[in-house]
């Protein structure tokens, strides 16, 4: 039971399209498009923003961000690279920081990063755990959700869920301690048995 609220307002009271240009997504399940990578940054917006300022300069930009630029200039036409159905072309971990350039493209103020790491190298860890980083210190909030513990470095909060119920929250070192306290305990003995 609750309520969903962006800056005070309910979720469902936002325009769609409002709401959309101050939220980026990184899915489990990476989709690229047919089109070039730039497109697939931009979510194929015009090539002139609302501001009257080219888009290229943000693909740029959120490349940067997401520790993907020099990866899509090694690529054969840079960010002109024309990417096949689902990303076709290109490996799962470039898929996985280019959509993560899309998430963070037009710094949106709530970024949502779904296994975020999952095809990562040490590299792409380490260039996502920056992009989390960088999300704070422009006042963003980044909502990490993760399997793998390689990315909670860059968390300040931690929620540890269990049969779809919160077992702990709070701040990241306290989490990490009750858990650690948890593993050092020695197991209870079945019932019956004595020591």
């Amino acid at each position: 039971a609750g309520a969903v609220r962006l800056d005070g307002a309910r979720y469902a009271d936002w325009d769609e399209e409002a709401l959309a240009r101050h939220i980026g997504y990184l899915p489990q399940r990476i989709e690229l498009f047919d089109g070039s990578v730039a497109d697939n940054i931009a979510s194929f917006a015009p090539k002139v923003g609302e501001d009257g300022e080219p888009i290229g300069e943000k693909v740029v930009a959120a490349a940067i961000q997401a520790g993907a630029h020099e990866l899509i200039l090694r690529l054969s036409k840079g960010y002109e690279t024309e990417l096949g159905p689902s990303g076709a072309g290109i490996s799962p971990g470039q898929a996985q920081r280019i959509a993560l350039a899309r998430a963070l493209f037009n710094d949106p103020c709530l970024v949502i990063l779904d296994e975020p790491n999952s095809h990562l190298d040490a590299e792409g860890e380490g260039a996502l755990t920056s992009a989390i980083h960088a999300v704070r210190a422009r006042r963003g909030v980044a909502v990490v959700i993760a399997h793998r513990a390689g990315i909670i470095s860059a968390v300040d909060k931690l929620i540890l869920m269990r049969d779809g119920r919160i077992v702990e929250f709070g701040p990241r070192q306290a989490v990490l301690a009750k858990l650690q306290a948890a593993a050092a305990a020695p197991a209870p003995a079945p019932e019956g048995v004595r020591s």
